[in-house]
C-alpha cells in the first residue's frame, strides 16, 4: 500500500524510523533514515531498517566480495523500486524479499508519492566492500519518438538539432499550425507551390520530410487527405528550404509550453474536459 503522508506510515513503520542516514547522504537522492536492529561488531549479521521519503532511493551500487556477500532485502512499510542492471524495475511492497547477489549492480528506494522501508541484511563473505556508482536517471529508456509543434512559423533547429544527437526521431504536431496566422496564404509557400503545381500544404509536408520529420496532418476529408500524400513527386531545392527558413518567428502558434499559464490550462482540461475549454 501506497502510504504519502508521514504520520500515517510512521503507524506501520514498526521497526522504527532512526537517525537522518547522513553518513551516506552523498549517495542518495532525497532523504534517508537508518535504524539498526544489530549492533555491528558483536552480532555475525549486520541487520538495519532503511526508510526512504518519497521518490528518494539510492544511487546504483555493488556490494563487492570475494566468496559469499551480498544483501537482502525484506519490505516492511509503504511502496519502492528494487532495478538491477540491464533488467526491468520491480516494484516492493511489504513483505517482498529481494535476495541481492554480491557483485551485481543495483539500486533501491521509494515510489514518488510514497514512503517505504525495507530491513537490509548483510550477507557474511570474504573481502566485502561497498562500490558507489552513477545516481540513477529518470530516464533510462531514451524515448523515440518525439512530438513536437512545428511548422514553418516555428522551427525548431535547436530542438531538432539535439534530437539528431540522441537518435530521437522527431514529429511535426500540428504541421500547418491550423491555418493559423495566414500559415496557408503565406507569399513564400504560395510562390514556391506555384513553381511545383502543388499546393502550400504539400509544400509544408515535403519541407518536413526532407528534414527528416515525421508529420501526421489531421484531416477528415478524403480529398484533403489523398492531396497529402501527394507529396513524393517533388523534392525542394536549397533554394526553396532558405526561403522557408526565413519565415520562423521563434514562437509557436498553438502552444507556448514555455509558460506556466499555458500549461496550466491544459492540465486543467485534460483533469476536467467538461468544465475547462483549451
Amino acid at each position: 500500500m501506497r502510504i504519502s503522508e508521514k504520520e500515517a506510515f510512521d503507524k506501520e513503520n514498526v521497526f522504527g524510523l532512526g537517525q537522518a542516514n547522513t553518513a551516506y547522504a552523498e549517495y542518495f537522492i532525497g532523504n534517508s533514515y537508518l535504524n539498526p536492529l544489530t549492533e555491528a561488531g558483536s552480532c555475525p549479521v549486520f541487520l538495519a531498517n532503511v526508510t526512504f521519503e518519497p521518490g528518494c532511493r539510492n544511487n546504483w551500487h555493488i556490494h563487492r566480495a570475494k566468496k559469499g556477500g551480498g544483501q537482502l532485502l525484506i519490505c516492511t512499510a509503504g511502496e519502492g523500486w528494487y532495478q538491477e542492471a540491464g533488467k526491468e524495475a520491480v516494484s516492493l511492497t511489504p513483505g517482498t524479499v529481494i535476495t541481492i547477489p554480491a557483485n551485481v549492480k543495483h539500486w533501491h528506494g521509494a515510489k514518488k508519492d510514497s514512503w517505504f522501508s525495507h530491513i537490509a541484511v548483510e550477507v557474511p563473505g570474504e573481502e566485502t566492500s561497498n562500490e558507489w556508482l552513477e545516481a540513477v536517471s529518470d530516464a533510462e529508456i531514451r524515448p523515440q519518438v518525439n512530438q513536437i509543434e512545428r511548422h514553418p512559423h516555428y522551427q525548431r533547429a535547436e530542438e531538432l538539432q539535439l534530437m539528431r544527437e540522441l537518435g530521437v526521431q522527431p514529429q511535426a504536431w500540428a504541421p500547418f499550425a491550423e491555418g493559423l496566422k495566414g500559415m496557408f496564404e503565406e507569399p513564400v509557400l504560395m510562390e514556391i507551390a506555384g513553381k511545383y503545381g502543388k499546393t502550400p500544404a504539400q509544400v509544408i509536408l515535403r519541407w518536413n520530410v526532407q528534414q527528416g520529420v515525421i508529420v501526421i496532418p489531421k484531416s477528415v476529408h478524403r480529398e484533403r487527405m489523398e492531396e497529402n500524400l501527394e507529396i513524393w513527386d517533388f523534392a525542394l531545392d536549397a533554394k526553396d528550404m532558405e526561403k522557408i527558413k526565413a519565415l520562423d518567428t521563434g514562437s509557436p502558434s498553438m502552444l507556448d509550453t514555455r509558460k506556466i499559464s499555458e500549461v496550466k490550462r491544459v492540465y486543467d482540461y485534460l483533469n476536467n474536459p467538461v468544465l475547462t475549454s483549451l
